[in-house]
């Protein structure tokens, strides 16, 4: 084995320390320190602490769904079937036609108008109906 000169010990050991250096700089930098582990405990203690309250709110949250859903169904009531405008629009010159004639109204002209979105995020759907003549046994 050939031993090493002064020279290349000296190389050798500013080597090691450099890398001894390198090596103490990643782990102080990358471990986090003790301050920054406790912060991050305590947040996560607190977001437990909401959790388990929401949690512990589960059935109100329910109960109060459960209220919402049934408002919802009776508000569906009133409004008319069907899953798209046209649909909607035959449906509406149906009641048209038929409260007309409940009123002893005779249209002879209906229109199917375009139809309008308005601010409250329902759907319109306007038709235009033209009564003409009364149906009355007195005009008759």
């Amino acid at each position: 084995m050939v031993k090493a000169t002064a020279r290349e010990r000296k190389v050798i050991a500013v080597g090691a320390v450099i890398a001894v250096c390198v090596l103490a700089y990643y782990a102080v930098t990358l471990l986090p320190s003790g301050d920054d582990l406790s912060q991050a405990v305590e947040i996560k203690k607190k977001m437990l602490l909401k959790q388990r309250e929401t949690l512990a709110r589960e059935g109100t949250y329910k109960t109060r769904l459960e209220q919402y859903e049934k408002v919802l169904k009776q508000h569906a009531t009133r409004l008319l079937p069907g899953d798209s405008a046209n649909v909607a629009g035959a449906e509406l010159q149906k009641i048209l036609t038929e409260l007309a004639e409940q009123s002893s109204v005779e249209s002879l002209r209906k229109t199917s108008c375009q139809r309008k979105k308005p601010r409250t995020g329902f759907k319109r759907y306007p038709c235009a109906s033209t009564p003409t003549a009364l149906r009355s046994s007195w005009y008759s």
